[in-house]
């Protein structure tokens, strides 16, 4: 019995969406979509002059909505990281001009180190796993490195490069741990 699969355009799976292409830009459409609304709900709430108070609630209410499924999709287009930054730069902009202050003065980290941190938190937690070797090829070095971590599969495009295990690997500091 012969089963033909329909063709889609794009699919969602456990809330990360991503296209025929291997792109997530629908992905990031909807993250932005909600990412701005919950922005705005937070500068719409509470009506104080204190920047922290504002900070520390996008940080814990907008980042985490942004950042989930990081270990899946990562923005590969420049339009979409520009998308993503956008967000944020213009809650800074607006929390600096209810608080009466200077935009520089408000310091967050960007969206692409919070990615990047996101990578560190998975890539130790599978330090201690078993599942290591489901995404890199795990090598002993005669030097003072100890162990190299490779990713375990050769990408053959750029967006395939924009995976988990090539981004950890690309990063120098990660292909060698010490024992």
């Amino acid at each position: 019995m012969e089963i033909s699969l329909p063709k889609v355009k794009e699919m969602r799976d456990l809330g990360v969406t991503i296209d025929s292409q291997l792109k997530f830009s629908a992905h990031v459409d909807r993250v932005v979509a909600d990412a701005s609304k919950l922005s705005s709900f937070i500068l719409r709430t509470f009506t104080i002059d204190q920047p922290l108070v504002y900070l520390r609630l996008f940080e814990s209410l907008v980042i985490p909505k942004i950042l989930y499924g990081a270990a899946v999709y990562r923005p590969s287009l420049q339009k979409d990281w520009k998308r993503i930054e956008r967000v944020q730069g213009l809650f800074v902009r607006r929390v600096a001009y209810r608080c009466k202050m200077d935009r520089e003065v408000i310091q967050m980290k960007s969206m692409e180190e919070r990615f990047d941190e996101a990578d560190e938190r998975i890539f130790c937690k599978l330090l201690g796993s078993e599942s290591m070797g489901r995404f890199f090829t795990i090598s002993v070095s005669n030097t003072r490195a100890g162990r190299c971590f490779y990713p375990k599969y050769v990408a053959r495009t750029s967006i395939v490069n924009n995976i988990f295990a090539w981004r950890i690997a690309s990063r120098k500091r990660y292909l060698y741990i010490l024992d």
